[in-house]
């Protein structure tokens, strides 16, 4: 099984990389930082003096392109690992079989579970590996980039229909060009072949729109990235569709305020808690509550009188 060996050893390279690239790049932060006091758009991949797009822009290609690959990578390896020992597969085999599952790519291997504790155990990872796609979903959502993108988007359904039907689709079909340009070099392919695999991969076609996928060690670890980028892609557009305008405003129309308190949203509960605060008041309280309206005129009376 050298193919499994060689992906591997290319994710323990990516990720050992990424690591040492990480933590140089966090040094010459913190250098800068630390050369004057802390600002409120100093954050752990960006400077303040960067400006609010710039910095949208690196935190996300950081958190795409390194953290969250990384964090993938050595998750499959714990949780390979684990499942591996209970069914007496190399570490090899058992990374490939978790990666495939985590994040949605086609089967690299075609060993299974086989054993009852090994199909608790793959059921166990595979809930897991549902919670980290969806926290990869809601990550992406919240990143600078999406609020950068929120902000200038048009707030009409006019402009929310061109985000629909322009936008986004232009932007898939870029970047289904430039990563399948990619893994056709990689796995020696006609250009429309990547093209069509990537857009597939993307939109998420069940029926491949060509015969070719990946087959070597680069194409396949390459691919297992642009599922990710595709998983943040979709994480950016469900930010940008749930912080519209006229989806808000749906929202509301569909389940009212649900930011107005309960004594807002219901008069009546008012009128009935100040019924029961008057129950519950003693003789003393009810007799200035009578009261009071007579001492005010009292009062406004005798203040003219005085002037």
């Amino acid at each position: 099984m050298s193919a499994a060996v060689d992906i591997l050893d290319i994710a323990e390279y990516f990720t050992a990389a990424g690591i040492a690239f990480l933590c140089l790049y966090w040094g010459l932060l913190r250098l800068v930082r630390c050369s004057r006091p802390r600002l409120s758009g100093d954050g752990l991949l960006v400077l303040h003096s960067w400006g609010p797009l710039v910095r949208g822009i690196v935190s996300f290609l950081f958190n795409v392109l390194l953290v969250l690959p990384i964090l993938v990578f050595i998750s499959a390896f714990v949780l390979g690992g684990i499942l591996g020992a209970i069914e007496g597969w190399d570490i090899y085999t058992s990374f490939e079989y978790v990666l495939c599952n985590m994040i949605g790519i086609g089967p690299m291997v075609v060993e299974t579970p086989t054993t009852t504790v090994g199909v608790i155990a793959d059921i166990v990872i595979s809930m897991w590996a549902l919670l980290l796609t969806a926290t990869i979903l809601g990550l992406a959502a919240s990143l600078g980039a999406s609020t950068q993108i929120i902000e200038v988007e048009p707030p009409t359904p006019g402009g929310l229909c061109r985000t629909f039907f322009i936008y986004i689709p232009v932007f898939i079909l870029l970047l289904s060009l430039l990563t399948g340009g990619v893994i056709a070099a990689l796995e020696d392919w006609a250009f429309v072949d990547g093209f069509l695999y990537m857009i597939g991969a993307i939109c998420g076609i069940e029926d491949p729109l060509t015969a070719s996928s990946p087959d070597t060690d680069p194409g396949n670890f390459f691919a297992a990235i642009c599922y990710l980028i595709e998983l943040c892609v979709g994480g950016v557009i469900i930010g940008i569709v749930g912080a519209h305008p006229v989806v808000t405003r749906y929202v509301t129309f569909v389940e009212g305020d649900l930011s107005a308190n309960e004594t807002e949203s219901d008069p009546e509960q008012g009128e009935c808690a100040e019924g029961v605060s008057n129950q519950h008041a003693g003789p003393g309280d009810r007799a200035r509550q009578r009261v009071g309206p007579d001492a005010q005129a009292l009062g406004a009376s005798t203040q003219s009188f005085v002037a």
